[in-house]
């Protein structure tokens, strides 16, 4: 029975194929169809005939995809069969033929690719199929270039069908065996693939949960805070995105990983996941993928070592190192050897041949065999990948000096990566100049401990594994403690080295890149093993950084730190720094904020330091502006100005001129003020100058627009800045923004938009004040202009009922608001009811008084 259905498929087949004749060669492989027979170097290759018929049907085929149904239809004709034994079939060519015959189309099927002789590739003058949903620009930060992924085109193709059928996949394996390799690989394949692009977020220096949802949030651009509402924040930003996010290395966070992935599943439908991990989720909606160690032959062949991955990725990096390297049959059972010893895993692998150079293939086996046997006698529920890794990193280990293994290991200590100037700092010391530290740092680069990633300035980095590696010898020797207080002093002298005549924005943008290793100082210098001193000392130079970089809670919860540990000892400097970055930490701005300022003012007035008492001047301005005393910012301005050199860089003059309109701001002068930031706004537009600095000066005219009721101008000037994208207005100046623009749509009367505004942007402005007394005034003018007049009432009494004790006065465009719904609900109500209402109002919270508002179904009084 069995031979008559493969005679029917067969003849089912030959009625559908078209007239060819002769045979075809590609590479190594002749195919004859009217033999059927597939030879690889002349010799019959041992496949079946149903594995047969799809090659054939692939062949004649060749001029485009052969979808899954066409192909069951035509090899197996009038039989009813389940699509795994089409799987199976192509299984087994994969294993005959290799790569770069047969390739997968995700959600469309196979395509025979290999060009033959004397041919073009048959798709070669075919445009690439089209692409469902493909963005006219795309969004991403995926390398316009893949790098060669060797003996992984199975999981490749595999981790596509699956990400085409799931919206979260994780591929799961040992530490080195290749996952990120792979989901860029993906990544790179479907960059063009989504509306908002695909996004590669890497977690290794994310040291914890909670910082998960920010690292995700700061790569898309999304300002979510911190948090227990951070999560839904988030979520409720990407709720319309459709994209692909890669998490890469969450092992160490796969619990926040799990939550966040699971909340983007359930709430945000055109969002896909690749994530990599050590161990799966277990979460709902996950589809797994554990990656295999790349494939080793059985046996040492020159001819054919090379088609099995783990003997091409060694000849590939043993190449990079030594270009007159070569696979022969001299070298190649040493190769397959020492290959099948580190396992197949990749990053083993890479390691082991990027010291051919050095030692040589022979001698390379002969010292990897004296450095495995250290860890044949480790724990039995250990991986066997995980010791063949751990094995390869002490055979590293062992090939450095002294100073060599000294610096590594504390390199370790970095988080995330790190600067030439950050590393030399940490490693210089009696024994090893700044220059001397170069020469070992470069050492190591070479040798392949430390990588380069390449930008302006570059920055350096150790592999993961390598990493853990230095942090266990550290710990083993007992140095840890010491290469902790080291990497908080080079944390700090990195900070100290910025020019102090850059400006903030400016500063926070050259450290950035090293956020997590302020994080890991600052967690480090306040524990119990910390340093006091240097907590201090880090705080000083950080806290107003973490602000800038838009981690305020961070940098309020270091300052709430070390603000008890400040004593006589505690250099004056640092106490000057740290009250100045107090006094920037919006939105802490109050009476105690304008108290810091002026500490810092008298402290660096004594220190003779101009330059930052001329900035500790200008937050006395802004915060005393905040509270209504303009006689002390009026004195501020005029100790600012006589400070104010002419050769002064730029950003220090438009202080200047922006505490000026603040002040005329606050104090009610909004067309003096008004005509001041325009004539300053063009000079903070121009080339090279500070986009924060621009933005709050376009933000402010913006709020003279709506003090003034000059709604239409606010309409546009607000539009105009929320549409722009190159520069981008985002944070507190975003947030501003559209607080105003909704301020200008309920004075033109437009309620339904300005509602439609208020929902969107409440999520925002709740993040960045922190809270949201002032928004009510708003929601106050809202009410008031649907005819709530009895909700308008209780509303204005919630702004002064919510409103913290010595907080900043409510801005000129909130209380413009806040006037016109006062007028209109008395109008409406009388004075005794309205009182009465306001009264009641003043109870409310911050929650009832949005849900007043903003109800899901409102009952008009």
């Amino acid at each position: 029975m069995d031979a008559e259905l493969r005679g029917f498929s067969r003849c089912s087949l030959d009625s559908r194929r078209p007239e060819v004749s002769g045979e075809r060669r590609f590479g190594r492989f002749r195919l004859e169809l009217e033999r059927r027979v597939l030879r690889i170097d002349d010799e019959p290759a041992k496949i079946g005939a149903r594995a047969f018929d799809v090659l054939a049907a692939l062949f004649e085929r060749r001029q485009r995809v052969v979808g899954k149904s066409e192909l069951l239809h035509l090899v197996w004709a009038g039989l009813a069969v389940e699509e795994a034994n089409l799987h199976v079939q192509m299984s087994t060519l994969r294993k005959v033929l290799g790569p770069g015959i047969i390739a997968t189309v995700p959600g469309r099927g196979y395509q025979f690719v290999a060009a033959l002789e004397g041919h073009a590739s048959p798709a070669a003058d075919m445009p690439p199929p089209p692409v469902v949903g493909r963005a006219s620009v795309v969004r991403t930060n995926v390398a316009r270039r893949s790098e060669i992924l060797f003996g992984r085109d199975r999981d490749r193709e595999m981790l596509r069908a699956m990400l085409a059928q799931h919206r979260l996949v994780t591929a799961v394996g040992p530490g080195g065996i290749g996952k990120t390799q792979l989901a860029l690989a993906v990544a790179h394949d479907l960059r063009e693939s989504t509306r908002d692009g695909v996004w590669i977020v890497e977690l290794s220096s994310v040291e914890t949960a909670q910082h998960v949802v920010s690292a995700v949030a700061r790569l898309l651009g999304h300002g979510v805070g911190s948090g227990d509402s951070a999560l839904a924040a988030l979520v409720e930003a990407m709720r319309a995105q459709e994209l692909l996010l890669v998490l890469d290395n969450c092992e160490h966070v796969i619990g926040a990983v799990a939550e966040l992935s699971g909340a983007l599943l359930a709430a945000a439908p055109g969002i896909r996941l690749i994530v990599t991990s050590q161990a799966r989720m277990k979460t709902s909606g996950e589809q797994m993928y554990r990656l295999a160690p790349l494939d080793v032959p059985a046996s040492p062949d020159a001819a054919t070592a090379m088609q099995f991955g783990a003997v091409a990725l060694f000849v590939a990096r043993a190449q990079a190192a030594d270009i007159g390297f070569t696979l022969n049959a001299g070298n190649v059972d040493a190769v397959v050897e020492i290959c099948a010893r580190l396992d197949g895993v990749p990053l083993a692998i890479e390691l082991a041949a990027a010291r051919v150079p050095l030692l040589g293939v022979q001698s390379l086996r002969r010292k990897l065999d004296e450095r495995l046997h250290l860890f044949t006698g480790g724990p039995r529920e250990a991986l066997p990948h995980q010791r063949a890794l751990a094995a390869t990193m002490e055979w590293s280990y062992g090939l450095l000096s002294n100073d060599e293994k000294r610096v590594l290991d504390l390199l370790g200590i970095f988080v995330g990566g790190f600067s030439l100037e950050g590393a030399q700092a940490l490693i210089s010391d009696e024994g090893a100049d700044s220059w001397a530290a170069l020469d070992l740092l470069s050492t190591l680069i070479d040798r392949s401990l430390v990588m380069l990633d390449p930008g302006d300035p570059p920055r350096y980095r150790l592999l993961e594994t390598t990493r853990a590696f230095a942090l266990e010898r550290l710990a083993a020797t007992g140095a840890l403690g010491a290469a902790r207080r080291k990497h908080a002093l080079a944390t700090v002298a990195t900070m100290r080295a910025l020019s102090p005549w850059d400006s903030p924005y400016a500063h926070a943008g050259n450290i950035a890149p090293d956020i997590a290793n302020i994080r890991a100082a600052a967690a480090w210098a306040v524990g119990p093993e910390g340093d006091r001193a240097l907590a201090i000392d880090l705080a000083a130079q950080s806290v107003d950084l973490l602000h800038e970089l838009g981690a305020s809670n961070e940098a309020v919860l270091l300052f709430q730190t070390v603000e008890p540990w400040i004593d006589a000892s505690t250099p004056a400097a640092s106490v000057a720094r740290l009250r100045l970055s107090r006094a920037k930490l919006y939105p802490s701005s109050s009476r105690s904020a304008t108290s810091d300022a002026q500490i810092a003012a008298d402290l660096f007035r004594r220190l003779g330091d101009r330059r930052y008492l001329f900035e500790s001047l200008i937050y006395v301005v802004l915060q005393s502006d905040f509270v209504g005393d303009f006689a002390s910012a009026r004195q501020a301005l005029a100790e600012a100005r006589a400070l104010l050199s002419p050769d002064w860089p730029a950003w220090m003059q438009l202080a200047y001129e922006y505490g000026l309109s603040c002040t005329d701001y606050w104090s009610g002068s909004f067309e003096a003020a008004r005509e001041r930031l325009c004539r300053n706004l063009g000079l903070a537009r121009e080339p090279g100058a500070e986009t924060g600095q621009a933005n709050l000066m376009e933000a402010l005219i913006v709020g003279c627009d709506v003090a003034l009721r000059n709604a239409p101008e606010a309409l546009r000037g607000s539009e105009t800045a929320l549409q722009r994208s190159d520069p981008p207005m985002n944070g507190f100046c975003r947030a501003l923004m559209e607080s105003f623009r909704c301020a200008a749509l309920l004075q033109m009367n437009e309620s339904d938009e300005a509602e439609r505004s208020l929902r969107a942007a409440l999520p925002r402005l709740k993040r960045v004040l922190g809270s949201l007394h002032t928004t009510c005034c708003h929601l106050a003018f809202l009410a008031a202009r649907q005819g709530r007049f009895a909700d308008a009432a209780r509303l204005v009494g919630a702004v002064e009922g919510l409103r913290p004790a010595g907080s900043m006065n409510i801005a000129p465009p909130n209380q413009a608001s806040q006037d016109e719904a006062t007028s209109l609900a008395m109008a409406a109500l009388g004075t005794e009811k309205f009182e009465r209402l306001r009264s009641d109002g003043r109870l409310l919270s911050e929650a009832q008084a949005v849900l007043l508002a903003l109800p899901g179904d409102r009952q008009r009084n």
